[in-house]
């Protein structure tokens, strides 16, 4: 059910991204709030994910964690995954609450990003 979940809201996240690009095809603005809330989903979806194959990896007993076992690849693949800034769930839960109450977004400036207050 958690995999099912994960994959509903990575299809949910890139209709509402290509949603977005049609919009800007048209004229209309794609502000960082827009991208963060919109990435916050994917970020989501890999912590589920991620969650599932921990779970798995757990259950599979000693055998999947030999070397050259499929799921010790997974886990280690999903170990690597949980390293990548997105995946630093606290952090990102930060810049999406930002970005929804339209406050100052010190991750995106750091990089020399552009914001605007503009709500869309």
């Amino acid at each position: 059910m958690q995999t099912r979940a994960a994959e509903v809201i990575v299809l949910e996240a890139g209709r509402l991204y290509m949603e977005s690009c049609q919009r800007w095809r048209t004229g209309t603005l794609y502000f960082a709030r827009n991208d963060f809330l919109q990435s916050g989903l994917a970020t989501q979806a890999g912590r589920m994910a991620s969650e599932c194959v921990e779970k798995l990896f757990y259950a599979g007993g000693t055998t999947g964690a030999k070397r050259g076992q499929r799921l010790n690849r997974y886990y280690r693949d999903m170990a690597t995954y949980r390293t990548h800034p997105i995946a630093q769930y606290q952090t990102a839960a930060e810049a999406m609450g930002q970005a929804h109450f339209d406050l100052p977004m010190p991750m995106l400036e750091a990089v020399g990003g552009a914001r605007s207050s503009k709500r869309t």
